[in-house]
Parts: structure tokens; C-alpha cells; sequence
């Protein structure tokens, strides 16, 4: 190139301060201009933004207002931005004047009747003026405003506070349909607990139940509030339906597994469960709850602390199930379940000691009397089933004919615990072979004449007495109850037999008397009688006994008693410790 068209290199890398400053005049025009158009030109829903964004609201609403009237092509970007501007607002509101929300959430509807952040607000502003019942409404779409998709969870919390207040108030069906309501909106455990505490309270154990089984299967792992909530209702549930006996709904409560909801506290109410049902005599029931709780599947979790107090229940139940086969004259089963209970406490003397009974069920007593000599004096249990044992010993002596050994062993019977039945039992049987005191021969005619009792072989033996016993011995097993332990094999069967032989020719009812003279009670059927009585010593008595009551009198010394009943005679050889009830 040449001449003035040239280009130097230095103008491109170095302007020269002329054209840098025309450049800058140039580019400040340009700008100008710019600006001029932009300010000249902004349209209403611009110029409102602005005015929102500087604060002046009122300013914004107007033109936001105007551009909708305006109907041009932004107008609907003005609805909803004016709407939004007024949620906003309302939303700042809404603890601070909850009536100044309210109108602008209506304000806010009014241009959009759709907008769900505005009916959310609504309801929250309602809720804020103590209006609960209106702001479920408005949540819950049933106000003109219809459907909200955003409230749900408001609407929820909303529920529940109203729930919990018409728990309270007792109002519990009110309280339930709130509870189910929100618990719909969004399902959550501890709504579902409040469902079940609810149903509960109204008697609904089975819809309880299954609103417990829907809302543990929400708990999470990590979720330690509402593991221990699970927790405490459980074991509410499960003592509630413990008393009531309802054992099948025990187990389902037991049966629900969420998260946290093993470990010590549920196998302690395993063990309460297992307890309540051996106190309610159901021992199958007992043993299958307990009894794989000591098997191998639980060996890894069931907590050492509670593996004594199972083995100890078990054994108490297994011991409880031999005495009961001993109370069924079963000696031989009677032992096998013993010896399972020596496998669970192998160093109890008791268990030795009930082994010793079924032993002598077995007709061994003189091994079981070996067991109990080699048995501490200390060891539980081991004075009465020492009584047991000898007394055992004089049913097989008098048996045997050795009627002197038989009152040897009866007194070693006495002497080891005089308070068993079955020492009295062994007792009536030597009072039923020994003879009472020979009447007179003058007393003998009057017995022959006039004898209520007709004595085997003419035989006045001190029947009397052994029924008094009998009775005595009766009343002290039904004291002591079905699961005393200390019970001899044969007990009951000895004590029924002896009975049904006497009682087979000794017409009255004989109970106890512990004084050593003879209570005579007489009962009167029909009318009122007189009643006269006469007894040893010259004791004469003159009663009435009126229909249907009872009237006393004591022979003071035990013999001949004559009783005259208008022309009726009857004599009687009364007996020391008895009571006799004479119906006439």
C-alpha cells in the first residue's frame, strides 16, 4: 500500500487519544438513546414489577391492575403475578394480623379462584383467627373455592390438633374421624397409635389392632420416637388383653415386628404372658409360649438376664403339671414331669422331694422316705412331704393288719407336720378300726332299741370322729388350693373311699368340732318341733327348732344321747370333736 490509505500497525495496537475520544462520544450517544427508548417505551406490567420490587405495593397493584383491564397479551402474566404478589403478602400477615392475611388470600381468589397457594394461605389465616372448622373446609376443598392439592398437609395438621382437643373433651368419635381423616392425608405412625388408642377406648379391639399392624409397617429403622411409641402401646394393648383373656390377641399384638420392637421388653412380655396364663391354669398354653424360648432359635437373642427367670417359670410349671398327676393318682407321669423340672434346677431339694412322692405313688414309699432322710432339714418343703410319706406308710400298715406300727407311723406323720390333710386322712383311717368307749349294758339295749346307726358287726368303732377328721382334712386342702405341691398320690382317692364306706351306714352330716364334746345341730323341715335331749351325766335340754332354722346343743361328755321328737325316739353314741347336722 501507499500514499494516505496506508495502515499503520501501531494505530491498530495504539488508538490514537482522537479517535479514543471520538469513540467514547459516539458510544455515550448510543447509550443515550438507548436509554431514552427504554424509559419512553416500559409497559404497565414493567413499571409494576418495579414497583414491587422497590416496595411500593400499592403502587404495583395499581398498574398490575390496569395492564389486566388492558386486556393485551400480558394481561394474564399480570393476573397471575398481582395473585402471587398478594399470597406473598398475605403470607407475611399471617401471625401478625391473621384478619389482614385473610383478606388478601380472598383478595388473591378473587382474581384466581384456582390458586391453591391462596386457599392454603386462607385456611392457615382462618386456622390463625380460632375459625378450625372453617379452615378445614376451605382446605379440605369443600368451600367455593373446591379442590386444594397444596393443603393436604396443612389440612393434616389441622385434623389432628382437633383430634387430640375432642379426645380430650371425651367427644371419641369426633376424635376418630379427625384421626382417620389425616392420617389418610398423610400416613404416619403415630397418627395411626392415636387411631388404635381411640378405638380402643370405644371397645373396637379388633379394629384397633389393625390400625396398629397398618401404622408400625410405616416406622422406620432409624426412627426411635416412634419404635419406643410402638413399644409402650404395645405393652398397653398386650395388659389390656392379658385381663381380659383374650390370649389370641395377645399373640397378634406380640406377632407385629417393627423396627426396635424385639429385645428385652418383648420377651419380658412373652414371660408376663406366659405367667398370666399359668395363674389361669392353662399350663398347655403356658408351655407352648415359654418352652421354645429355651430352644435353639432363640439362643442368640434371648437376653441372659431373662434366660433364668424362664427356666425358673418353666420348671415352677413343669412341677405344677407333675402335681397334678399326682392329684390323678398318675405317680409314674407324675415323676417324668419332675425330672424334666430337675433338668432346669438340678440342684432343688424341692424337686427331690416331689420326686420322692412320686416315688411312693409308686408303691415305694420306704425309698421315698430314703430321698427325704438324705434331704437337708432346711430344704423347702421337706416336713410336709415327710408327713405325706408316713402317712402314706400307715394305709399300707393297716392294710398289712399291724395296726400298733400303723399308729407309730402316724405319730412320726404328727410329729413332721401335723397341719397336712393327709396326716388326718391316715388319722381317720386308724379312727375307723379303733373302738369307742364299750357302752354300758342299760346303754346298749337303749342303742338297740332306738339306734339311728346300724354299726357293721354291731360295732361302734369311733366312726364319728373320722368323719369329723375327713372333714377337717377337706377344708384344708380346698384352703391350701389345686396348686399346692405338697399333695400325697392317693390323697384324694384314700380320703373319698373311707368316706362313702362310713358315710354308707351313718346317717348324718359330720364336720369339725375342735373342742373335745359334741355339737348337735338340728334343722326342722315342715313345721316348727319341739325337742328334747338327753345325754351322760344327767344332761337334759329341752330346744325348738323352727322350720328351716337351726338350733345347737353341746354334749358337754360325749356317750349316749336319747333325742325325743314328739312320739319319735332316737338314740345316738356321740363322739368327742364332732358337730352332727340332724335334718328332722
Amino acid at each position: 500500500m501507499s500514499g494516505s490509505n496506508r495502515i499503520h500497525l501501531t494505530d491498530l495496537v495504539y488508538p490514537s487519544r482522537a479517535r479514543i475520544k471520538t469513540r467514547r462520544v459516539a458510544l455515550a450517544l448510543a447509550l443515550g438513546v438507548a436509554s431514552l427508548t427504554q424509559i419512553g417505551c416500559a409497559s404497565r406490567l414493567e413499571r409494576a414489577r418495579s414497583a414491587q420490587g422497590e416496595g411500593d405495593f400499592v403502587k404495583a397493584e395499581e398498574l398490575y391492575t390496569k395492564s389486566i383491564e388492558a386486556k393485551k397479551d400480558d394481561a394474564s402474566v399480570a393476573r397471575r403475578e398481582l395473585v402471587e404478589m398478594k399470597v406473598e403478602l398475605g403470607r407475611k400477615q399471617v401471625k401478625k394480623d391473621p384478619v389482614k392475611a385473610e383478606q388478601l388470600f380472598r383478595e388473591a381468589l378473587a382474581l384466581d379462584g384456582s390458586s391453591d397457594p391462596a386457599k392454603d394461605g386462607l385456611g392457615r389465616a382462618l386456622k390463625a383467627q380460632g375459625k378450625v372448622d372453617a379452615a378445614i373446609t376451605v382446605l379440605a376443598g369443600q368451600s367455593e373455592f373446591g379442590a386444594c392439592d397444596l393443603c393436604g398437609r396443612y389440612l393434616s395438621v389441622i385434623l389432628l390438633s382437633r383430634a387430640a382437643e375432642r379426645e380430650n373433651g371425651k367427644d371419641l368419635e369426633g376424635a376418630l374421624e379427625d384421626y382417620r381423616r389425616a392420617n389418610e392425608l398423610i400416613p404416619d405412625s403415630e397418627t395411626g397409635f392415636s387411631i388404635a388408642r381411640v378405638q380402643t377406648a370405644l371397645g373396637e379391639e379388633g379394629a384397633s389392632v389393625e390400625a396398629i399392624e397398618e401404622a408400625a409397617a410405616l416406622i422406620q429403622e432409624g426412627d426411635t420416637h416412634a419404635q419406643e411409641a410402638f413399644v409402650r402401646l404395645r405393652e398397653k394393648a398386650v395388659h389390656k388383653a392379658m385381663t381380659a383373656g383374650d390370649f389370641a390377641l395377645v399373640d397378634r399384638y406380640l406377632q407385629i415386628f417393627p423396627p426396635g420392637s424385639g429385645g428385652e421388653r418383648w420377651y419380658t412380655l412373652q414371660l408376663q404372658v406366659a405367667r398370666e396364663q399359668y395363674r389361669r391354669k392353662d399350663l398347655d398354653g403356658a408351655f407352648k409360649r415359654i418352652e421354645p424360648f429355651l430352644g435353639p432359635e432363640h439362643t442368640d437373642t434371648l437376653p441372659a438376664s431373662h434366660k433364668p427367670q424362664f427356666e425358673k417359670l418353666l420348671s415352677t410349671m413343669y412341677q405344677a403339671r407333675g402335681t397334678n398327676k399326682l392329684h390323678e393318682g398318675k405317680a409314674k407321669e407324675a415323676d417324668e414331669w419332675f425330672n424334666k423340672a430337675m433338668k432346669l434346677e438340678p440342684e432343688s431339694n424341692k424337686i427331690r422331694l416331689l420326686r420322692a412322692l412320686a416315688l411312693a405313688g409308686q408303691h415305694d414309699v420306704d425309698t421315698g422316705l430314703k430321698v427325704v432322710d438324705t434331704t437337708p432339714d432346711s430344704a423347702t418343703g421337706r416336713g410336709e412331704i415327710e408327713a405325706i410319706l408316713y402317712s402314706m406308710k400307715v394305709h399300707d400298715l393297716i392294710d398289712a393288719g399291724d395296726v400298733e406300727a400303723a399308729k407309730d407311723a402316724l405319730t412320726r406323720a404328727q410329729a413332721s407336720n401335723y397341719e397336712q390333710p393327709e396326716v388326718h386322712v391316715a388319722m381317720a383311717a386308724l379312727l375307723a378300726i379303733t373302738p369307742a368307749p364299750k357302752p354300758s349294758r342299760k346303754d346298749a339295749k337303749v342303742l338297740k332299741r332306738n339306734g339311728v346307726i346300724d354299726y357293721p358287726d354291731g360295732e361302734i368303732n369311733r366312726y364319728g370322729e373320722a368323719l369329723s377328721e375327713l372333714a377337717w382334712a377337706r377344708a384344708q386342702a380346698e384352703s391350701q388350693g389345686e396348686r399346692y405341691p405338697y399333695r400325697g398320690p392317693e390323697y384324694k382317692q384314700r380320703a373319698q373311699q373311707l368316706e362313702q364306706r362310713i358315710r354308707a351306714f351313718y346317717p348324718y352330716e359330720v364336720s369339725f368340732n375342735e373342742d373335745s364334746n359334741t355339737i348337735l345341730s338340728f334343722e326342722a323341715s315342715g313345721g316348727g318341733k319341739d325337742i328334747a335331749v338327753s345325754g351322760p351325766n344327767g344332761q337334759s335340754e329341752s330346744v325348738f327348732a323352727a322350720a328351716g332354722k337351726k338350733v345347737d346343743v353341746t354334749i358337754q361328755t360325749p356317750g349316749l344321747v336319747t333325742i325325743k321328737v314328739g312320739k319319735q325316739r332316737l338314740a345316738l353314741y356321740t363322739e368327742p370333736y364332732t358337730h352332727l347336722h340332724i335334718k328332722l
